[in-house]
């Protein structure tokens, strides 16, 4: 399958366009970072509705900012359009595994109303 690249212009479209997506954020010549791409196709890529992305971040900088990436690598997957899990550094394959097992049963209504419910108790700016 491949890691889908991901660019601030594709990133709309990307998100809105797949049930899930999850973005390895990397850079060349960061070791862990080209380590990281097989065990992330073996986790997430023979999965269907999911879209694996890769956002080289030494050239995808605005992208990077918005995610407040700090540490290479990074994973974040998103789900119906929502963030589910975001982490720094390197998972194992059965983490990984698990991860998508977790993100595979999310109740995406009960976030939503947890989000709606943790949104309407924010001051207003």
């Amino acid at each position: 399958m491949g890691l889908e690249p991901l660019t601030a212009d594709s990133i709309d479209a990307l998100i809105k366009d797949n049930q899930v997506v999850a973005i390895h954020f990397w850079a060349p010549g960061v070791e862990a970072c080209e380590a990281y791409g097989p065990l992330l196709e073996a986790a997430f890529g023979s999965r269907p509705g999911v879209l694996l992305a890769a956002c080289n971040a030494d050239e995808e900088t605005e992208v990077a900012e918005v995610f407040k990436i700090k540490a290479l690598p990074t994973l974040v997957v998103f789900r119906e359009q929502v963030l589910v899990f975001g982490q720094e550094g390197v998972l194992g394959s059965d983490q990984l595994e698990d991860l998508v097992a977790r993100v595979e049963a999310l109740d995406m209504d009960d976030i939503r109303r947890r989000i709606a419910r943790q949104e309407a108790t924010l001051p207003v700016r």
